[in-house]
């Protein structure tokens, strides 16, 4: 999951845990591209997986765990299947403990602006294409600024680099995307499929 790793999403989680913006209270995050039908490849191929929600939904489902956590206590979702009885389209709410909500699209039926959108009780955050993030702007009701860190090559090399240092350090997993991040963001995973409504 290399949107956890870039500086500029590392920095958003810094500024929420420090009272930056207050207490969040609502995430939203999409993600969406128009893919060509193609029947028998991975994406439209029910036995390969295909889907939006394993393909690309997985993003705001973990952008929404890293920010709010792995643990809504409610899961809503709609789903549209297509020709091969895959979702090619789909919206889930997140709601937690706390009072936060999430709201979460994917798409392989359009090109989307990939963005998402933090708000708090004292501010709010901005990510132009949260899963590639290379900048964002954050709000308060004193002043607004935004924080840039483009890549150094690709954005691929920050998720690699802390793998190097796992191997180095004799670490078997990562702190910053765990083991159990990983299962809990998989059964949410499970969970919205077992629960979704067909439209």
């Amino acid at each position: 999951m290399k949107s956890r790793f870039m500086p500029v999403n590392k920095e958003i989680r810094k500024i929420i845990r420090e009272g930056g913006i207050g207490a969040p209270t609502f995430l939203r995050a999409e993600l969406g591209f128009k893919a060509e039908f193609n029947p028998k490849g991975r994406l439209f191929n029910r036995e390969l997986g295909g889907g939006a929600m394993l393909d690309i939904g997985i993003y705001p489902l973990s952008y929404s765990s890293y920010i709010l956590g792995n643990k809504p206590k409610l899961i809503q979702s709609l789903m549209q299947y297509g020709r091969t009885n895959v979702d090619e389209n789909g919206t889930i709410q997140l709601s937690y403990e706390n009072g936060a909500l999430a709201q979460l699209y994917c798409t392989i039926q359009a090109n989307t602006h990939k963005d998402a959108s933090i708000v708090g009780t004292e501010g709010s955050i901005d990510i132009p294409t949260f899963s590639n993030a290379q900048s964002a702007i954050i709000r308060t009701s004193s002043k607004a600024w935004t924080i840039e860190e483009p890549f150094e090559i690709s954005g691929f090399e920050y998720e690699i680099r802390e793998v190097g240092r796992c191997l180095q350090e004799g670490l078997l997993e990562s702190p910053i995307m765990t083991w159990q991040d990983s299962i809990e963001i998989m059964d949410l995973v499970d969970r919205i499929f077992s629960t979704n409504i067909r439209v």
